[in-house]
């Protein structure tokens, strides 16, 4: 049997070396862009795909908005990044809302997890959660 005279990262197998492969076979590399103009395209590009998807989305999740509604929500999402301008930042966001997306269409998100984009105010989700956490540690406070 050969073996790798230094340890570079390969095993013998009956006579011949094989090096090991530190990447799986389906590895997935998220799209990068070369520059601002083309992270903006990418945006503007996602943005309407998903503007293009709302009425169906709304059909399969039986969400009791208008569609201008679902619209307006949407747009105030990808405005709160507005001010992003380095292209690995935006190329992140991309990543992310492009996995988000797709999730939603394969009907993998539960209707919960998906009205949470579209809530009314998005400060009442965090008041709800300082409430139940309040309500846990009065709860802790009272037993020590």
């Amino acid at each position: 049997q050969l073996a790798c005279p230094l340890d570079l990262g390969c095993h013998s197998v009956k006579d011949k070396v094989v090096s090991k492969s530190t990447e799986p076979k389906n590895m997935v590399f998220a799209q990068t862009s070369s520059s601002f103009a083309q992270s903006q395209q990418r945006v503007r590009s996602l943005f309407h795909a998903i503007m293009r998807e709302l009425p169906r989305t709304r059909r399969l999740y039986q969400i009791e908005m208008t569609e201008r509604e679902m619209r307006s929500r949407v747009l105030t999402l990808f405005k709160r990044n507005a001010g992003v301008r380095e292209v690995r930042q935006i190329d992140f966001l991309l990543y992310r809302a492009e996995a988000e997306f797709q999730e939603i269409q394969k009907q993998y998100k539960t209707k919960a997890g998906l009205m949470r984009y579209f809530e009314k105010d998005p400060s009442t989700s965090a008041a709800k959660k300082s409430e139940g956490d309040k309500a846990v540690q009065d709860l802790f406070n009272k037993y020590l």
